[in-house]
């Protein structure tokens, strides 16, 4: 197996322990682990922000805005 499928497959057992343990913020763990795979290379700018202008992002950011009113 190549070296990205195991820095893939150890960045994804490491993301679910931090999830699990809920030791830090969700929020940072995912942000850290997208910045990881682009930082070695496995995504590229594009394909790590690509989700995020996505209209049911936006619109479920939208909706914890006005819930927060």
């Amino acid at each position: 197996m190549s070296f990205d499928l195991w820095f893939l497959l150890a960045l994804l057992g490491f993301t679910f322990a931090l999830f699990v343990s809920a030791r830090f913020r969700l929020d940072l763990v995912a942000m850290a682990a997208l910045l990881a795979l682009y930082l070695i290379g496995l995504v590229s700018v594009d394909e790590a922000l690509a989700g995020f202008s996505h209209p049911l992002v936006i619109m479920i950011a939208g909706l914890f805005v006005v819930g927060g009113a």
